[in-house]
């Protein structure tokens, strides 16, 4: 579970990066689905 979690955390981290650049709304939307 947890090297799951920490494999999803980076993919996040990724996804946030692009989606600041295109739309911040999708940057919380993707931080706030981690939870």
């Amino acid at each position: 579970m947890i090297l799951v979690h920490v494999e999803a955390e980076r993919n996040i981290k990724s996804a946030a990066g692009k989606a600041l650049k295109n739309n911040v709304k999708a940057e919380i939307s993707i931080e706030i689905s981690a939870f």
